[in-house]
C-alpha cells in the first residue's frame, strides 16, 4: 500500500502543530519508559512502533488537521504491477502519482514529499517521470501537467508525514480483518476513525473501494 496526504490550508502552520504536538509528548515524564518512547522521542512519529499513548494522542489531533488522503493499495495477486515487491510497490507510486497530476491539472506544481527509503532508492529516482508518462496514457492526449517537485525526506524534516502512515496502518489493518463489517472489531473501528478524511481507497484488483463520494459508513 502506498498513500499521500493533501494538505488544506496552510501546510506550513500543519507541520507546526504536529512538530508542537512531538516536543510536548517528547518532554512528558509520564511517557518515558513504554516501549518504543525512545524512538519516538528520537525520530518522531511512527504508526506501528509508537507507545499508545503516543498513538491516541497523534490521532485526536488529527480529528483538527484539515488533510485529505490518497490510498492505492493491491493484494499482491496482479502481475501487471511486477513480479517483485519493489516492483509492485514502485507501480502503485507510479499510479498514484499519475492521478494526482491529472486530478491537480491546473496546478503549476505539486510539492510531493516522501519519506527516505534505501530499499526504493531507485524507484523514487523515476517516479517524478514514470508519474508523467503513465498521466500523459490515461489522459489519451498531450496535455499540460503540474511539474512534480520530488523531495526524499527524513521523518524528522517532515513529520507531517506521518499523517500518511498513521492513515495507511488503520486502512491495512481493516483490510486484513477481511474488511470486517463487525462493529465490535476494532480493526473496523479504527479504519471508520479516518474514513473521513480519505478522499479514494483504490484497490488495484477490485477497483474503487471507499472513496467521499461513496463512503462506507
Amino acid at each position: 500500500m502506498v498513500g499521500a496526504v493533501e494538505v488544506l490550508g496552510d501546510a506550513d502552520a500543519l507541520e507546526r502543530g504536529i512538530v508542537d504536538l512531538w516536543q510536548d509528548l517528547s518532554s512528558r515524564r509520564s511517557l518515558r519508559g513504554p516501549r518504543g518512547f525512545e524512538k519516538f522521542h528520537a525520530t518522531g512519529f511512527h504508526a506501528t512502533d509508537d507507545p499508545i499513548e503516543v498513538r491516541n494522542e497523534f490521532l485526536n489531533h488529527l480529528h483538527d488537521v484539515p488533510f485529505r488522503a490518497y490510498l492505492y493499495m493491491t493484494d499482491r495477486s496482479s502481475d501487471h504491477a511486477g513480479a517483485t515487491e519493489t516492483a509492485k510497490i514502485g507501480y502503485l507510486y507510479e499510479s498514484l502519482l499519475a492521478d494526482l497530476l491529472l486530478r491537480f491539472n491546473s496546478e503549476d506544481t505539486l510539492d510531493c514529499a516522501i519519506e527516505e527509503n534505501e530499499a526504493l532508492r531507485k524507484v523514487f529516482a523515476i517516479v517524478s517521470e514514470s508519474a508523467r508518462l503513465r498521466a500523459m496514457q490515461k489522459s489519451g492526449q498531450q496535455r499540460v501537467l503540474p511539474e512534480m517537485d520530488v523531495h526524499i525526506v527524513k521523518k524528522t524534516e517532515r513529520m507531517s508525514i506521518a499523517i500518511i502512515d498513521y492513515v495507511m496502518i488503520a486502512v491495512q489493518r481493516w483490510a486484513c480483518s477481511g474488511y470486517s463489517t463487525n462493529g465490535a472489531d476494532w480493526q473496523l473501528r479504527a479504519f471508520r476513525d479516518v474514513e473521513a478524511s480519505i478522499s479514494i481507497l483504490y484497490s488495484l484488483e477490485t477497483g474503487v473501494v471507499s472513496s467521499r463520494k461513496t463512503p462506507l459508513h
